[in-house]
């Protein structure tokens, strides 16, 4: 850490100014979030923001592996991309990264059930699929760490 650093940021923390969060199997490498906030507000935990992704999915499926996880200040399980599949429909379009939460799927929601629900929703869908998503909701939940761990093996979840 460069000196002098660590005083920087104390005094920034100490002002209300930014906050820490320890990622015990972090790579070294930082997320930083910024945004003017005030009175209250400021000590808001940041909320991801929402966006809808339509992606056809004919001739190569959708392309994704998830997991389910319970972050920081949630009270549902909540279904994020782990990956994006080379050469599938996600990765086509290129708007889904990994840490995205996906929230609903054709209107279905995905707040609250298990990998396994989620993926068996994902694979019913039709060749045209409409997915609600919190762009970043790992990182934003606390979850950075999910996404360097290897998956479970627990069949075929991906889409």
């Amino acid at each position: 850490m460069p000196v002098g650093l660590l005083e920087l940021l104390s005094g920034l923390q100490q002002a209300g100014l930014c906050r820490f969060t320890i990622q015990p199997t972090s790579s070294g490498l930082w997320t930083i979030y910024m945004e003017q906030q005030q009175g209250a507000a400021a000590r808001q935990t940041p909320q991801p923001e929402k966006a809808v992704v339509q992606l056809n999915k004919a001739a190569t499926g959708l392309g994704l592996s998830i997991v389910a996880a319970k972050g920081a200040g949630q009270e549902k399980l909540g279904i994020y991309v782990k990956t994006v599949v080379k050469g599938g429909a996600a990765d086509i379009d290129g708007r889904l990264r990994a840490g995205d939460q996906l929230l609903k799927v054709d209107g279905q929601s995905l707040v609250g059930i298990t990998q396994e629900k989620a993926a068996e929703y994902l694979v019913k869908t039709g060749p045209v699929v409409t997915l609600e998503i919190a762009k970043q909701g790992a990182i934003c939940h606390g979850l950075a760490t999910l996404l360097s761990q290897p998956s479970p093996d627990m069949g075929r979840s991906e889409s």
